[in-house]
């Protein structure tokens, strides 16, 4: 008896998790995330997801120093990205008012703003040691 009642909770507290984050639970170089709805809003905050994204056929609002990207990057930018300044220092007023549902970043360049990033939206980090 004491047996199923523990499978019984164990299977309840994972029918909550999940429901707390149906949007998936992500884990990333500082942690984990709990999305609450797949991100509609995507901003890229270095080069690199942005290249993942825009390979994946997944245009994000904004990304940072989209000037320099077409000089190292052979992919078009699709019209209409915002520019949110310096990878190493991106404006964070404009970030929060594009209002996005998640940033993508390099832990090697953003993980000093960390905290302020993940206030405007989740925020997952890669270290791209590879």
């Amino acid at each position: 008896m004491q047996k199923s009642l523990w499978l019984v909770g164990w299977v309840a507290a994972l029918a909550l998790a999940q429901a707390a984050c149906p949007g998936g639970r992500v884990a990333h170089d500082l942690g984990e995330v709990c999305l609450p709805a797949p991100p509609k809003r995507v901003v890229t905050l270095d080069w690199r997801p942005l290249e993942d994204l825009l390979l994946l056929g997944v245009r994000p609002v904004a990304g940072a120093d989209l000037e320099d990207f077409p000089r190292w990057v052979r992919l078009s930018l699709p019209p209409g990205i915002q520019n949110l300044g310096s990878r190493t220092a991106p404006n964070l007023e404009s970030l929060a008012a594009i209002t996005p549902a998640l940033n993508l970043g390099y832990t090697g360049f953003h993980g000093r703003i960390y905290p302020a990033l993940y206030r405007i939206a989740h925020t997952l980090f890669s270290a791209y040691l590879h």
